[in-house]
C-alpha cells in the first residue's frame, strides 16, 4: 500500500508542478504583452500631446495675427479720420478701376 500512496503522491506532485510551470509561463507572457501595450500607449500619448501642442500654437499665431491686423486697420482708420497723410499704396482713384478705358 505505501508504494501506491507514494506513486499517487509523486503523480500528484508531477501534475501540480506541470500546472504551476504552465501558469508561470502564462503570467510571464501576459506581463510581456502588458509591457508592450503600455509602451504602445505611451507612444500614442506622446504623439497626441505633440499634435495638440502644435494645434494650440497654430491657433495662438492665428489669433495674434488677427489681433495685429485689427490694430493696423484701426490705426489706418484713425489716420484717415484725422486727415493725416495717406501713403501711395493707400490712395485710391476717385474714378475707380477702368476709368482710363
Amino acid at each position: 500500500m505505501p508504494d501506491r500512496e507514494d506513486k499517487a503522491n509523486q503523480e500528484w506532485e508531477f501534475v501540480m508542478e506541470g500546472i504551476t510551470t504552465r501558469m508561470q509561463m502564462a503570467l510571464e507572457k501576459m506581463g510581456e504583452a502588458n509591457r508592450k501595450m503600455s509602451d504602445a500607449a505611451s507612444d500614442s500619448n506622446r504623439t497626441t500631446r505633440c499634435v495638440c501642442v502644435a494645434f494650440i500654437l497654430a491657433l495662438f499665431f492665428v489669433v495674434c495675427g488677427y489681433a495685429r491686423l485689427n490694430q493696423m486697420w484701426i490705426a489706418h482708420v484713425e489716420n484717415l479720420k484725422a486727415g493725416g497723410v495717406v501713403s501711395a499704396s493707400e490712395t485710391v482713384s476717385q474714378l475707380g478701376q477702368g476709368a482710363h478705358d
